[in-house]
C-alpha cells in the first residue's frame, strides 16, 4: 500500500486523514468473510476468521528498518477499530525505532493480545539454516498463526502438533496417557525404574521422537491430498516459480517447500530440575509420584501444587520438586479439581 499512499498524498488528492479512515475501513472487510466451520472445530480454533495476515515494521531485504508512516497508521487502526481480522503482528529487530516499539506496546496494552511481536533475529536465522538466501529469508511475513513465508518459498504448518508437555507425561507413564489410561506412546518404562536423570530424559526423547514421527506421517498425507484435491492455484501464481514448473504450491512447484511443526509447552517450567530429580527417585520413589496424582489448587503466577501437599503451609521437601515442575505438563487430573 505505501507507494499509493504516497503517490495520493504527494499529488494532493489524499490527505492524512482520509487515508487513515480508508485503512480503517479495510481493517473492517477482513472481518466479514468467515469460515463455515462446525461447532466443535470453531470452539477449537478460538473463533471463525479466516486468517488474513498483516505485520509492519522489521528488515527490509537489504537490511535497513522498514518501518515507515503505514506502520503507525496500521498500530492506530487496530486501536480505533479493535477487530481481529487481519491477524496483525509487528516485526521487530535490534534497529526497530524505540517510538515504534513504544507505540506497539501501547497498543498490546489495550489487552487484546494484539499485535503479534516477531523477532527477526530468530526468525531470519531459522529460514536461512532451513535453506533461504539471506535476502529474501529477511523479507519474510507470517501467513498463519506461527508459519513465517517468503514469495519464494512455500512454507507452511499443516498441523500434526507435538506436545512437549504430553511427551513428559507419556515417559511418566510408559506411554499411557494419563487422562484415559490408552497406550498411546510406546512402552519406554515405568517410573519406579528410572533411578537417573539420564533414563527419565531418554525415555521423554524416545517419546517426543514417536510423536514427531507421526507428525511427519500426518504432514505427507496432507500434502498428498492438498496436491492432488486442492491445488490452490491462485496462491500459486503469487508464488516464484510455480508457473514455470507447471506445478502448484502444494503440488512442489515452488523453488523451496518447508514446513513448520507447532509445538507446545505450558508455562515456565520446561525443564525438572536434575539434581531433585534424582534425590526424589532414590528416595521417594513412585510414592512421591503418587502424591502428585492427586488434586490440584492452582496458586500465585500460575503455578499449581498438589491439595494434600499442604499442612503448615509449606509443601514436604519430597513433593516440592516434583508438584511445582509437574504442574506445567499435568492439564487436568481425573479426579476434580478445588
Amino acid at each position: 500500500m505505501l507507494p499509493y499512499y504516497r503517490k495520493d498524498m504527494a499529488a494532493g488528492t489524499l490527505t492524512q486523514q482520509a487515508a487513515q479512515e480508508l485503512l480503517e475501513c479495510f481493517w473492517i472487510k477482513p472481518n466479514e468473510m468467515i469460515l463455515l466451520d462446525d461447532r466443535e472445530h470453531a470452539t477449537y480454533r478460538g473463533g471463525y476468521p479466516n486468517g488474513w495476515n498483516l505485520v509492519v515494521g522489521g528488515m527490509t531485504p537489504e537490511g535497513t528498518d522498514g518501518t515507515n508512516e503505514l506502520s503507525y497508521m496500521c498500530l492506530q487502526a487496530f486501536e480505533d477499530v479493535r477487530l481481529f481480522q487481519p491477524n496483525f503482528g509487528v516485526r521487530t529487530f535490534g534497529g526497530s525505532p524505540e517510538r515504534f516499539l513504544a507505540r506497539a506496546w501501547e497498543v498490546i496494552a489495550l489487552g487484546a493480545g494484539v499485535p503479534q511481536v516477531f523477532n527477526d533475529e530468530v526468525v531470519i536465522d531459522a529460514l536461512v539454516r532451513s535453506g533461504l538466501p539471506l535476502e529474501e529469508a529477511r523479507d519474510y511475513t507470517p501467513t498463519g498463526c506461527v508459519e513465517h513465508a517468503t514469495p519464494k518459498a512455500w512454507i507452511r504448518g499443516n498441523g500434526g502438533w507435538v506436545n512437549l508437555a504430553k511427551a513428559v507425561e507419556f515417559a511418566l507413564h510408559n506411554g499411557r496417557c494419563a487422562l484415559t489410561g490408552a497406550q498411546v506412546g510406546p512402552r519406554t518404562g515405568e517410573i519406579e525404574e528410572f533411578t537417573t536423570y539420564e533414563a527419565f530424559e531418554t525415555a521423554v526423547k524416545q517419546q517426543l521422537a514417536y510423536e514427531i514421527e507421526q507428525m511427519v506421517v500426518e504432514n505427507n498425507l496432507v500434502d498428498r491430498i492438498h496436491a492432488e484435491l486442492v491445488p490452490e492455484l491462485l496462491i500459486s501464481l503469487l508464488i516464484h516459480d510455480c508457473v514455470a514448473n507447471g506445478k502448484s504450491a502444494a503440488g512442489g512447484g515452488a523453488r523451496l517447500q518447508l514446513h513448520q511443526p507447532h509445538v507446545h509447552r505450558r508455562g515456565d517450567h520446561g525443564r525438572l530440575p536434575r539434581p531433585p530429580y534424582e534425590s526424589w527417585c532414590m528416595t521417594s520413589g513412585a510414592s512421591a509420584w503418587q502424591t502428585c496424582e492427586r488434586p490440584w489448587r492452582p496458586i500465585s503466577r500460575g503455578v499449581s501444587r498438589c491439595v494434600r501437599c499442604w499442612s503448615t503451609g509449606r509443601p514436604s521437601s519430597a513433593t516440592t520438586t516434583i508438584t511445582s515442575t509437574a504442574s506445567w505438563w499435568r492439564s487436568s487430573a481425573s479426579s476434580p479439581r478445588k
